[in-house]
């Protein structure tokens, strides 16, 4: 069983000395950088805790006090990142590679993501996504999300429980399965702005009317599923406000949310 460390100040890099203590208040032990594979980083309330070097833990996260992890440099990351109180892990540098390995989790606390990304640069995620109860798993404006793993909305709580939310002029590249989750509007995957969108998987509408896999609500596209498309038991699998979808190589099926979706020629289906 790791340890949980937690942060005693803000503005510092990550591999600090005397930044890591075993007891929120600091009068426990300290951590020597770096930390086990089974140890949690907790940002304690701390912000601008930099991540200045690669690193192997089992999770950081913003539980209990809140706090914030900042990544402004190319880095390499392996552990899971989880949504507190709020925002765990914000990139706003361009022109950098963040590559994550490991799982991200929404909040169950707060309308915040686990992770912000607000510049024209490159995320990797190695993991699954899943929004928590009220908060999003990854929301981000213009950087290449290239997601490898499974995304899902949130499976109870509030609107703003959706895997990944892209409102800007980036683009979204997903191998692995979408649903929906099971409250409002708690999609897998919600493009906007002039976004893009390629999956390699399926989609699957959530147990929620509006609980649809994909929302894309982009201008521009495009849009492309390598996969089946399914309803849900309430939620459609795909719903596009303005730019048509192509299904490639996978199955329309209606269940009970429908797939809003109609046969072209030569194979190809596009969505309505």
């Amino acid at each position: 069983m790791g340890t949980t460390w937690y942060a005693q100040s803000s503005s510092s890099n990550i591999d600090a000395v005397n930044l890591w203590n075993s007891a929120a208040g600091g009068g426990g032990s300290w951590l020597t950088w770096p930390p086990a594979a089974d140890d949690i980083l907790r940002a304690n309330g701390k912000t601008g805790l930099v991540i200045n070097v690669d690193f192997t833990c089992l999770q950081i996260d913003t539980l209990t006090s809140g706090g914030r992890f900042d990544a402004a440099t190319t880095r390499t990351i392996t552990c899971n990142v989880v949504g507190g109180t709020t925002v765990c892990l914000s990139i706003t540098t361009a022109a950098i590679t963040v590559t994550l390995n490991g799982n991200v989790t929404g909040s169950n606390t707060t309308a915040t993501s686990a992770i912000t990304a607000y510049a024209a640069f490159t995320l990797n995620v190695n993991g699954n996504v899943t929004a928590g109860t009220r908060g999003k798993g990854i929301s981000a404006t213009s950087p290449a999300v290239v997601i490898v793993g499974n995304v899902a909305g949130g499976a109870v709580g509030y609107d703003t429980a959706v895997g990944v939310d892209l409102r800007g002029t980036g683009s979204v590249t997903i191998t692995g399965n979408v649903t929906g989750g099971a409250t409002n509007s708690s999609y897998g995957v919600w493009v906007g702005g002039t976004g893009s969108l390629s999956l390699t998987g399926d989609v699957t509408g959530g147990t929620n009317a509006t609980a649809v896999g994909l929302y894309l609500d982009s201008t521009a596209g495009p849009f492309t599923v390598n996969g089946n498309v399914a309803g849900g038991t309430a939620g459609a699998g795909i719903y596009s406000r303005n730019v048509a979808v192509t299904v490639v190589g996978g199955n329309l099926i209606e269940n009970g949310g429908g797939c809003l979706a109609r046969k072209r020629p030569g194979g190809r289906r596009k969505l309505l």
